[in-house]
């Protein structure tokens, strides 16, 4: 991945808008938690009508977990829920 396009920082993780592929991601670095479990509910509420099956997409698409970060596709537009204190997010 490139540089960090912007980063900002919730409570317990750090949330980057950068390039993957040319593609534009958000990676969240996860500081205290197992991003394992996370990526998976995520994959699994892809996998449901309000995942890919919706037109927009209701969610990101989750593309790829590692030892401390997720890594999912950047949907433009504003934000429509967060968990917990969203701190300084992307705009």
């Amino acid at each position: 991945m490139s540089s960090a396009l912007g980063e900002r920082r919730h409570d317990d993780r750090i949330v980057s808008l950068e390039q993957l592929d040319g593609e534009a991601v958000v990676v969240k670095r996860y500081a205290s938690a197992d991003p394992a479990p996370i990526f998976a509910a995520m994959r699994s509420l892809w996998c449901s009508p309000l995942g890919s099956g919706r037109q927009p997409p209701g969610l990101p698409r989750p593309i790829a977990l590692d030892a401390q970060a997720i890594v999912m596709e950047w949907v433009d537009g504003p934000v429509l829920g967060v968990r917990g204190s969203p701190g300084r997010t992307i705009d």
